[in-house]
């Protein structure tokens, strides 16, 4: 095996197997990696948990609900007397006695 260095530069050949290889390394960009890798999970982390805090936190306009408890963004329910879907809030005010 034969190793020289040139700074922060390693180059190494090595016979293995009657086979030579070649490797040079820069051990400065391993430092840099796990400083980016670092930085890059505190970043998601962070985003993550603020996204959390937030909705849980403020209150959303498509999670209010109208004088009559009926959320804003809620999908048709199905008449069973007449088969056709009708909105949530009449359903709701027809029930009520409005």
């Amino acid at each position: 095996m034969l190793t020289l260095k040139a700074g922060r530069f390693t180059f190494e050949k090595t016979n293995a197997n009657s086979a030579s290889t070649f490797k040079l390394t820069n051990h400065m960009h391993a430092g840099i990696a796990k400083k980016l890798s670092l930085i890059y999970v505190v970043l998601v982390s962070a985003i993550s948990l603020f996204a959390l805090v937030y909705t849980s936190v403020v209150e959303l306009p498509s999670m209010k609900r109208t004088a009559g408890g009926v959320p804003y963004l809620s999908s048709p329910v199905l008449n069973p007397d007449t088969g056709e879907a009708v909105d949530l809030g009449v359903l709701v005010r027809h029930f009520q006695g409005d």
